[in-house]
């Protein structure tokens, strides 16, 4: 009995001391990692070194790989922080090595994501998504961080689809609040970097009622800018800019609040200094290449020498001197050929500096509000375009009701926006080349909306002059014109904004589902309302109701409008025939009519932008082009059929049937 007690206490201390020498360990990993911590504050790597030294022995002694490798980790963030990559790639080199030597491949993905983050803070970041990619790929288990970073690293990379996906992954899989909260940032960010307000709104309030132990403190101010600037409240995100601690974001953001508050100077100028910054960047990373090579030539001449002392004195200075002469050759011409590069890129960038206003996302922005403010005005045309050409129109009546100067200042409106929507097509090399007539083919069609809006203006005139007494048929003959005028003005001044808005995409989101039926119901119900009388319009499908499309439902509904106002326009009298049909799993839609037609020298250039038609007297040829570059956005296509012969017929074929 007593031998069985013995071994029980026996036992029980054995196993006592164990668990008091793991909670000695864990005190002690964490007062070390503490005190690492402390030195790269204060700016002391041999301090650093030193305690990554005991540190790793500790954890070997211990058998805590994950803490062993994880040193290699903080001193590669360490020399990233003070710029020394050289020393980062030579710390990440060796952490490998030892992968290799230990045959810990567990720990590969550590490895891939350390040359991920030497990269990201170079700012190479297609380098840096690729070790993600690697490091995700090799972990045999989830690794949600890795989706987090992949989902930050693809936002700075203007990939805002692929973040929200990463992010989704990392929400779904964690089963860390932190991670989760994380990851619910970045996909607020995504729908910010995306404009997609409502949704933007969701994540945001989401962030904002998380508790605050799960928030990271320098998201906090990103959540703020990007909530005022989403509200339009411009001078707040300024204003709260100040709080975000990293310099790159803080000035990336200061230049998009400037361009969208349309303070264009002062979104130059933080433009200017983020380019300096990021030349200043550049320039270190060169310093340090530069200043690594020299170091190993020194070392390697170093060791020559203390190798072959005694009895090559004389061929070790030549060998230095040959050394240094081709290590200064060499370094000479690396320093040539990156100043050289440093200068180009300067230059590049500081031409795009000057363009721009032709960025995608600024672009867009002028095109919304050009749109915002031309919707009146060419909503007013429309209007009063239908109401003259009814028989119960009075002009004597109407005249008195200032219809006429309604129309006046919606036209002088138009027109006053014509030289910013013409500016829009400075990049577009098809609108700069050069017509017959010396200008350019977006001057000349400036110049036919213009001819246009002068008629309609010189037709209010004769009709004012007359003090609305003018005889029935002559009247008659003015109104018609001015309403021909109206409807013309209305759909070039669309058409040109439309084009140069789809221009700015490079892939529209297709998140809509359609009824494709339903759609040509809704298209062809509206075309009615402004066809002409003597062209019959017939429509006929031979698809079910329930065929869908998942596509963007208003670049589809315009693809397929202008392709019916490109038929009604050369069709003078006849028929328009609209049908779908199924063609190997694609959905069809042909628009057939019976006009004038395209002679087969001119079929090849139908789709070629500002091309006219020799029989085209109106328009500025711009509706099949935006056609075909709408299709080229969703996933569809649009073709001439050049089997058919009485007229035009152009087949619009419907790729993704959900």
């Amino acid at each position: 009995m007593k031998r069985i007690i013995l071994i029980l206490f026996t036992s029980l201390f054995a196993g006592w001391t164990l668990m008091s020498n793991a909670k000695d360990a864990d005190s002690r990993i964490i007062k070390m990692q503490m005190n690492f911590i402390e030195c790269v504050q204060a700016n002391d790597s041999d301090g650093a070194y030193a305690i990554t030294d005991s540190l790793k022995s500790l954890a070997l002694k211990e058998n805590r790989l994950q803490t062993y490798y994880f040193c290699y980790t903080n001193l590669i963030k360490m020399e990233c922080i003070r710029g020394n990559f050289p020393e980062a790639l030579k710390i990440v080199e060796d952490m490998h090595k030892d992968i290799e030597m230990r045959g810990n491949y567990d720990y590969i993905p550590d490895y891939y994501k350390a040359l991920a983050t030497i990269h990201s803070s170079r700012g190479d970041k297609k380098a840096a998504l690729d070790y993600l990619l690697k490091a995700d790929k090799n972990s045999k288990k989830t690794d949600c961080n890795i989706y987090v970073r992949l989902a930050t690293l693809l936002i700075s990379m203007d990939k805002p689809e692929e973040a929200v996906a990463w992010a989704d992954k990392a929400q779904q899989l964690t089963e860390s609040e932190i991670i989760m909260n994380n990851a619910m940032f970045y996909k607020m960010h995504a729908y910010f970097n995306m404009e997609k307000k409502d949704s933007f709104d969701i994540y945001h309030e989401k962030f904002v009622s998380s508790e605050d132990s799960l928030k990271q403190p320098d998201l906090i101010p990103y959540a703020a800018f990007m909530k005022y600037y989403m509200d339009g409240n411009y001078t707040k995100a300024i204003a709260c800019s100040d709080s975000i601690v990293n310099e790159e974001d803080r000035l990336r953001f200061l230049v998009l609040v400037y361009h969208k508050s349309g303070n264009l100077e002062a979104a130059y100028k933080i433009q200017k200094k983020l380019i300096k910054r990021e030349d200043s960047i550049r320039e270190m990373i060169v310093h340090e290449d530069l200043n690594a090579m020299m170091h190993s030539m020194e070392l390697a001449a170093t060791n020559n020498k203390l190798a072959q002392q005694k009895n090559t004195n004389i061929i070790l200075v030549v060998v230095i001197a040959v050394i240094v002469v081709i290590a200064s050759t060499i370094l000479n011409i690396t320093r040539y050929r990156y100043t050289k590069k440093l200068k180009q890129q300067n230059l590049a960038l500081t031409e795009a500096l000057d363009e721009v206003k032709k960025s995608k996302r600024i672009r867009r922005a002028m095109i919304e509000d050009v749109k915002e403010k031309s919707q009146q005005p060419t909503d007013i045309l429309r209007t009063y375009s239908k109401a003259i050409i009814t028989p119960d129109f009075n002009l004597a009546i109407d005249g008195d009701s200032k219809i006429l100067n309604n129309i006046r200042k919606s036209t002088e409106k138009i027109k006053a926006l014509l030289d910013p929507v013409a500016n829009m097509y400075q990049s577009d090399e098809q609108a700069q080349k050069t017509a017959a007539n010396g200008n350019t083919l977006i001057d000349n069609s400036k110049a036919v909306l213009i001819d246009t809006i002068n008629s309609l203006l010189g037709f209010i005139d004769i009709i004012e002059s007359a003090h609305y007494n003018l005889p029935e048929e002559e009247k008659q003959n003015v109104l018609d014109q001015m309403h021909v005028d109206m409807k013309d003005i209305a759909i070039m001044f669309d058409t040109l904004l439309d084009m140069a808005y789809y221009d700015s995409y490079d892939k529209l989101p297709t998140n809509d589902y359609i009824s494709v039926n339903e759609l040509c119901h809704t298209v062809i119900n509206e075309f009615i309302q402004r066809h002409k009388d003597n062209v019959s319009l017939h429509f006929d499908t031979s698809i079910d109701d329930n065929v869908c499309t998942k596509s963007d439902y208003t670049a589809l509904y315009k693809m397929i409008r202008y392709t019916l106002d490109n038929a009604d326009k050369f069709t003078a009298e006849g028929s328009i025939h609209v049908s779908c049909t199924m063609n190997n799993g694609k959905a069809v839609i042909s628009i057939t009519d019976t006009g004038c037609g395209i002679k087969k020298e001119e079929r090849n250039m139908v789709f070629d932008r500002f091309f006219k038609a020799e029989n085209q007297h109106s328009g500025i040829g711009l509706s099949l082009p935006i056609c075909r570059r709408i299709g080229s956005l969703i996933n569809c296509s649009i073709a001439l059929d050049e089997s058919y012969e009485k007229g035009c017929k152009f087949d619009i074929t419907i790729q993704n049937i959900a």
